[in-house]
């Protein structure tokens, strides 16, 4: 038996090709067969899981994160602050798809236009959004341009933008969870990014020496 990650699934494949929709109790596994994957427990026809893939973007700027509240017409944690995000709509093989994603909805939420802004890798998590769909989420942080200036360029999807430090997110009851988690991953990852890119340019200068 095989498991093959195709573009919006995971396909458990014993070689017969007629997997059968099959229930499964707990919640993070499918299992078929002698095959046991953390995938969570919506088989489909075909022994397909479906499920979206969703891109945050985290902003800093200073010590300052940018962040947004979400619009109370949201199907998922409508009225609550979050990054800015969305899913990945893309339907023809292609690269770079996860930060094509990201800055596509930060230009389309905020009207920030992120071309050439280093993106760095954050975070990952599995969840099930408020109408029971499964969602893989990935975080990307990245230092906002200088100069620009977010707006509500979507109001349906967001409702205000606000700045806010770690600290004070940690005791706003309107910040979930997982927003506070994603800002300080983005957090490390960005002083990670900052740390490397300071050793590379240390190790220049002494070469140049």
């Amino acid at each position: 038996m095989s498991v093959r990650l195709v573009t919006r699934a995971v396909v458990l494949d014993d070689g017969s090709g007629d997997q059968p929709a099959r229930p499964y109790d707990a919640l993070g596994l499918a299992h078929c067969g002698d095959a046991v994957v953390a995938v969570g427990n919506w088989l489909v026809g075909g022994g397909a899981v479906r499920y979206s893939v969703n891109v945050d973007v985290a902003l800093r700027r200073d010590e300052t994160w940018l962040l947004i509240v979400r619009g109370l017409g949201e199907e998922h944690a409508a009225g609550t602050l979050s990054l800015v995000g969305g899913t990945v709509d893309a339907d023809s093989p292609g690269g770079d798809v996860i930060t094509d994603t990201g800055r596509r909805e930060v230009l389309e939420e905020i009207g920030v236009d992120l071309d050439g802004v280093e993106l760095a890798y954050a975070d990952s998590t599995f969840f099930v959004s408020d109408t029971g769909s499964p969602v893989i989420n990935v975080v990307l942080a990245g230092e906002l341009p200088e100069g620009a200036e977010p707006v509500i360029a979507s109001p349906q999807e967001v409702a205000d933008i606000r700045w806010e430090r770690v600290g004070a997110l940690e005791t706003d009851p309107a910040c979930p969870p997982w927003t506070l988690r994603s800002v300080r991953l983005a957090t490390a990852a960005l002083d990670r990014a900052g740390a490397a890119v300071s050793g590379t340019q240390q190790r220049g200068h002494f070469s140049a020496g």
